[in-house]
């Protein structure tokens, strides 16, 4: 008995069963975790990645916080005048420096390749064009414009009135097929046949080039576009800064729209957790934020993309 008792034993603590209410949604916790947006693939994790409207349209009509179709509206408005049109103007905009600067500059690319560019990360898009195109001074955070660059017609009809000399001359002589290295413009500034430096090399200039398009990108968008003559340069940059400020009071809105969204959800169904937590959770991840409200309030149906809403839950009193 005296050795039975001294062994080491295990004691079992079983988990505490999940409380659900009646309409099995869970009470006390959140029913995944705050990644689990994989619970369903489809259509979960689909919607809040490709059509977070949808989502939070759903989320919005389940908790009665508004009817579907005015959610889903607002928010496409909300994405098509903020957002979404400003950043499809600055990506046009920035691709079209971008093939100014290659046929300028006699730069291999394609109109495809500079979309890209401008769609994948503008600032290193930025970067490279400024630095190309010397719209800025090393060292010094200017944020004027520098002299815009002559004409490209005048460059054009330069070249073609020396071209004919330097072939009559070659004709002369005995010659070798060579492939010319890139080299420099007449001018002896910008580098012609290829970029100066590589689309990721924002660094050859920390000060201002790479502070500048992280923390300014419309100083350098504008400083471009008046070196380009695309556009002036107080024009260029009070536009640059309306399509900055826009996109960002929608920005602005969906977050609080989610917070407020998660606040209710873990009121109603006493979840645990704080208003900054919401409110870090929207800020940070608004996907996955989105997923775990519509798992846990079962806004939508497993293995089905139905855009439609779930019926309302019923009223929630305040305690």
């Amino acid at each position: 008995m005296g050795l039975e008792t001294d062994a080491p034993y295990a004691i079992r603590v079983e988990d505490e069963p999940t409380s659900k209410d009646d309409l099995g949604i869970t009470v006390g916790k959140w029913e995944v975790g705050f990644c689990g947006c994989c619970t369903h693939c489809v259509p979960n994790c689909l919607m809040v990645t490709c059509c977070p409207c949808i989502s939070l349209a759903q989320i919005s009509a389940r908790l009665g916080m508004m009817q579907y179709d005015l959610a889903l509206v607002l928010f496409i408005l909300l994405f098509v005048f903020t957002g979404g049109i400003g950043g499809i103007v600055g990506a046009i905009w920035l691709c079209q420096a971008r093939t100014q600067t290659r046929e300028r500059y006699q730069i291999p690319g394609s109109c495809c390749g500079d979309y890209c560019a401008a769609c994948c990360c503008g600032c290193c898009a930025m970067a490279q064009l400024a630095t190309h195109i010397k719209s800025y001074q090393p060292g010094t955070c200017d944020f004027g414009a520098q002299a815009t660059l002559p004409a490209l017609n005048s460059i054009q009809t330069k070249n073609r009135q020396i071209e004919p000399a330097l072939k009559m001359a070659d004709l002369e002589k005995p010659y070798t097929i060579a492939v010319e290295e890139p080299k420099a413009d007449q001018a002896g500034e910008f580098t012609t046949g290829k970029w100066e430096v590589g689309f990721c090399d924002c660094c050859t200039h920390c000060v201002p080039n790479c502070l500048m398009v992280t923390c300014c990108p419309c100083i350098t968008l504008a400083q471009i576009s008046a070196r380009l003559d695309m556009l002036a340069f107080k024009w260029a940059l009070l536009l640059s800064i309306l399509m900055l400020i826009i996109p960002s009071v929608g920005s602005i809105v969906f977050v609080i729209w989610i917070w407020m969204a998660r606040i209710e959800v873990r009121e109603r169904f006493k979840i645990p957790g704080g208003c900054c937590g919401d409110c870090m959770a929207s800020i940070c991840c608004a996907c996955c934020a989105l997923a775990q409200m519509a798992t846990h309030i079962k806004s939508y149906k497993p293995g089905s993309c139905a855009f439609g809403p779930q019926d309302t839950l019923a009223p929630y009193q305040r305690a």
